[in-house]
């Protein structure tokens, strides 16, 4: 983010656009996720989530707000990040999906995998296979029902053998080796 520009005015492109850049409110969305100051990112944090929860925007940067809110990095904006795992735009839910991974939250492993099971766009299911693995749980009984998830959706992946189906195996696999790594199940 340029050092010059006021927080406001981004917030404000965001939401009004300019005259001058059909590209402005996107680029504002990316820029508001590169936001350093703490008193200046829940301004940011704010902006993002009006974007999103008035849910008018273009796709585009309606993308670039929910990865920028996985930037920030507060575990406050996870229900806002969770309900765009349903936004009618494929990669806002893949973008959402990646989100949830950077917030290392755990609280947002059921919606990953309703993500997994049920998204119809082979992008969003290999991002939340791939969020799935960064959030590892320590509880073992967690982590056992989530293999056992995750092996059951990547039978159905084979099975189906839908578009993009081998990305998807693949981050299945990825996130399977990480869980199964020093475990005795």
């Amino acid at each position: 983010m340029k050092n010059q520009e006021k927080i406001d005015e981004i917030a404000n492109r965001l939401k009004r656009g300019s005259l001058d850049d059909p590209d402005a409110e996107w680029k504002a969305a990316m820029s508001l996720g590169e936001v350093k100051d703490d008193n200046e990112k829940r301004k940011a944090i704010n902006a993002l989530e009006e974007v999103l929860i008035a849910g008018n925007s273009h796709a585009l940067t309606r993308v670039h707000a929910v990865e920028s809110l996985g930037k920030l990095g507060d575990p406050k904006v996870i229900p806002i990040i969770i309900n765009a795992l349903n936004d009618p735009y494929r990669l806002v839910r893949a973008y959402a999906a990646a989100s949830l991974a950077m917030l290392r939250d755990q609280s947002a492993l059921e919606a990953l995998l309703v993500a997994l099971k049920n998204d119809e766009f082979y992008g969003t299911r290999a991002e939340a296979a791939k969020s799935i693995a960064n959030l590892t749980p320590a509880d073992k009984n967690i982590k056992k029902r989530i293999i056992e998830e995750l092996e059951k959706q990547n039978r159905l992946e084979k099975k189906l053998g839908r578009v993009g189906c081998e990305r998807v195996i693949s981050e299945i696999d990825r996130a399977l080796k990480t869980l199964l790594k020093d475990e005795v199940l």
